[in-house]
C-alpha cells in the first residue's frame, strides 16, 4: 500500500512518467485489481508513446521504450486473464515489433525478445496453436545458449532458462513425452540452483513453479521417490518463507492451500492445512480468483459440494 500510494503520487506530480503508471498496474495486477491494473498500464502506454515522440534524450527514450514494453505485457497479461485471448496475442506481437524496429542488437535487449517470445507461446498453447508455439519455445531454448557466456546478462539469461524449459516441459508432458520433459525439467531446476535468486521475487515470478513440475513427474512416472519428496519440500518451505515475509500477499497461503490439498506425495497432503490457508488467502483477497479457487479445491476435498461450486463461481466472476 505503501508504494502504491508513493507511484500515484509520482505519476500525479510527473504527467509525463510512464514508469510510475506502469509500476501503478503491476501492483494492482498483483493484488488481483485487473480493472484497476489494466486503467494504470493503459495510461503507461499512452505516456511511454507520447515521450517517444517529444524526446531526443537516448536515456529517457530508453526508459520510455521499456515502459511501452512493459506496459504492453501487462495489458496481455489482464487479457489474456480476461479470456481475450486474441488482443493478448496482439499485444504480444506488438511488443516483439517494437524490439524489431526501436532495439539494437545487443545481449541485453535478445534476452528480453526471448522472454517476450515465450510469454507469445503460452498464450499460443492456451488456445490450442501447439505447433506454433513449440517452433517458438525450441528457438528461444537455441537462442539464450547464444548469449548464455556473456556475464553481464547471467542472471536474466539464466530466469529466462528457467522460464523457457518450464513451459517446455509441460508442453513435452502433456504430449506423452515424460523423458523429454523431465530433461526440460530438470534444465530449469539446474538453472535456478545456478541463479541463487532472493526467495520472494523469484517466487513472485514463478520461478520456484519448476520444483513442483519435477516433483510431480517423477511421482506420477514412479521415478526417484527420494528425489520427488525433496522437491516437494523445497517448493513447500519457499511458499512457507514468503508467507512470512508478506503477510498481506494472498497468492503463496493460496498455492500453499493448493499444494496441501492436491499434493501427489500422499503423506505430505494435510487437508486441515489446506484449509486453513485456503481461509487465509480468502481473508486477505475475497475477490481474487487464486483465493476463491483454493477454497474450492479444498472444499472439493472436504466434499462440501455446495460451497465448492459457491466458490468456483465467484472464481470465474473474479476473472479465474
Amino acid at each position: 500500500n505503501e508504494a502504491l500510494r508513493a507511484f500515484e503520487k509520482a505519476a500525479t506530480m510527473n504527467a509525463r512518467s510512464a514508469g510510475a503508471c506502469k509500476s501503478i498496474g503491476e501492483i494492482h495486477r498483483r493484488l488481483g485489481n485487473l480493472a484497476e491494473a489494466e486503467d494504470a498500464y493503459s495510461k503507461a502506454v499512452n505516456r511511454a508513446k507520447m515521450g517517444l515522440t517529444a524526446t531526443l534524450n537516448v536515456s529517457q527514450m530508453e526508459e520510455d521504450l521499456q515502459s511501452l514494453e512493459e506496459s504492453l505485457d501487462g495489458l496481455a497479461r489482464v487479457a489474456f486473464v480476461h479470456g481475450r485471448l486474441d488482443e493478448a496475442l496482439n499485444l504480444r506481437r506488438r511488443i516483439l515489433g517494437i524490439y524489431a524496429v526501436h532495439r539494437p542488437e545487443n545481449p541485453h535487449h535478445h534476452v528480453s525478445r526471448i522472454c517476450v517470445t515465450v510469454r507469445l507461446a503460452q498464450d499460443l498453447l492456451a488456445i490450442g496453436q501447439r505447433d506454433e508455439a513449440a517452433t517458438l519455445l525450441r528457438e528461444g531454448v537455441e537462442a539464450v545458449k547464444e548469449v548464455a557466456d556473456h556475464e553481464t546478462i547471467k542472471a536474466s539469461t539464466l530466469e529466462t532458462s528457467i522460464e523457457l524449459n518450464l513451459v517446455l516441459g509441460r508442453m513435452l508432458e502433456e504430449d506423452g513425452l515424460p523423458n523429454q520433459a523431465e530433461d526440460h525439467y530438470r534444465l530449469a531446476n539446474s538453472s535456478l540452483d545456478k541463479l541463487k535468486p532472493e526467495t520472494t521475487d523469484a517466487y513472485f515470478r514463478g520461478f520456484f513453479e519448476c520444483r513442483l513440475a519435477l516433483a510431480d513427474l517423477l511421482k506420477r512416472c514412479h521415478r526417484s521417490p527420494g528425489e520427488a519428496r525433496e522437491f516437494y519440500l523445497a517448493y513447500a518451505n519457499v511458499l512457507q518463507t514468503v508467507t512470512k515475509k508478506h503477510p498481506q500477499s494472498p497468492s503463496a497461503p493460496a498455492a500453499l492451500s493448493r499444494f496441501y490439498a492436491n499434493c501427489l506425495d500422499g503423506s505430505l497432503r494435510d487437508y486441515q492445512r489446506a484449509l486453513e490457508y485456503a481461509e487465509k488467502a480468502l481473508e486477505l483477497a475475497p475477490q481474487h480468483p487464486n483465493s476463491q479457487l483454493a477454497f474450492a479445491l479444498i472444499s472439493v476435498r472436504l466434499e462440501k459440494w455446495n460451497e465448492a461450486i459457491q466458490h468456483l463461481n465467484l472464481a470465474m466472476e473474479y476473472g479465474g
